[in-house]
């Protein structure tokens, strides 16, 4: 066996068992939490309905777990420092294949239930896989991957969101703008702020030779996967921002 294959057993078996996992969830814990959490609301839906309800509900136990690790390393582990290139990061990468395993999983069902999401939808879950499996098997830009996994702290609060949305809970419910009020703060954050320590920190790395010695994958995912990052936080937030405004003005006017 070779060598680095052998190395990449356990990371290999993190994600197959994340995999495994986020599929039971989706079958059992994800209906058992919605029974709670809306009981007369959840129990009206027809079966039809509630693989995207099951989905988004194991999408947020996932980002939680993801989100959680991802906060703990950047906080606590002082050996993911920002101009690391190629650097072994066991916390990150492991942390990475639970972001991979959920990735597979979640795909499965898109495939078994076509319904589920639009277009832009499934370009998404196709990069989270692109970016999931550099994270995990490329040993580099350890703080950048960090970074991404952080990110999804703010996506339980989107998940909660679009399970009020899809159940019709009421919008002027305190439930419901507490949970916009999180999803708005936690989202400037981890994905506008953080984006400023991905970029000056990049740029210190560019300042190393061993920075253009790379392979593909890796600059397509840490430069360009940037770029785009970047981009559609910055007008996702703008957009979070308008209708902040509209929801604060509207309380103003009741």
């Amino acid at each position: 066996m070779d060598w680095t294959l052998g190395m990449d057993i356990p990371y290999y078996a993190t994600v197959f068992g994340s995999l495994a996992a986020f599929l039971l969830m989706y079958r059992l814990l994800s209906p058992w939490i919605l029974r709670r959490m809306f009981p007369s609301y959840y129990h009206t839906q027809p079966d039809s309905a509630k693989p995207q309800l099951h989905e988004a509900t194991m999408a947020a136990c996932s980002s939680i777990v993801v989100g959680i690790w991802a906060c703990s390393v950047y906080f606590l582990n002082d050996n993911v420092k920002g101009n690391l290139i190629r650097y072994d990061a066991p916390s990150v990468r492991y942390n990475c294949a639970i972001f991979l395993g959920y990735a597979m999983a979640d795909s499965s069902l898109m495939a078994i239930h076509p319904q589920t999401g639009g277009a832009l939808y499934h370009i998404h879950h196709a990069v989270s896989l692109f970016v999931g499996y550099v994270g995990v098997f490329y040993s580099c830009f350890p703080y950048h991957t960090n970074l991404g996994m952080l990110m999804e702290l703010s996506n339980p609060f989107l998940n909660l969101r679009y399970i009020h949305n899809y159940l019709e809970y009421p919008t002027k419910s305190l439930s419901y703008f507490w949970n916009g009020a999180a999803f708005l703060l936690t989202f400037f954050l981890v994905r506008v702020v953080s984006m400023g320590g991905y970029w000056y920190n990049m740029s210190l790395a560019a300042r190393e030779d061993d920075f253009y010695q790379l392979k593909i994958p890796v600059y397509i995912c840490y430069l360009g996967g940037g770029i785009v990052f970047s981009s559609l936080n910055a007008y996702w937030f703008s957009q979070l921002c308008k209708e902040a405004y509209k929801v604060l003005t509207a309380k103003k006017e009741d």
